[in-house]
């Protein structure tokens, strides 16, 4: 199952910028929600340098149209 993984402390700080519980936070984050705000929560997360694994895109987790930078770099 795809998940963002984010470093300690990232989680609160998209909790407090986006006004929601860390729980909203862990479930947009373990792709349990599908709200726009949930969405919303995904893209912050990536560009805060969180890690998306179990999928390499997005869009691959949502079926949804995605930003190409949000991609995961693959060795």
């Amino acid at each position: 199952m795809a998940e963002i993984l984010m470093q300690y402390g990232e989680r609160r700080k998209l909790a407090d910028k986006f006004s929601v519980s860390e729980v909203t936070v862990r479930e947009a984050l373990k792709f349990r929600t599908r709200s726009s705000k949930a969405n919303m929560i995904r893209k912050a997360a990536i560009e805060m340098g969180g890690v998306l694994q179990g999928a390499r895109t997005l869009r691959e987790v949502t079926g949804k149209e995605s930003d190409e930078s949000l991609k995961e770099e693959r060795p």
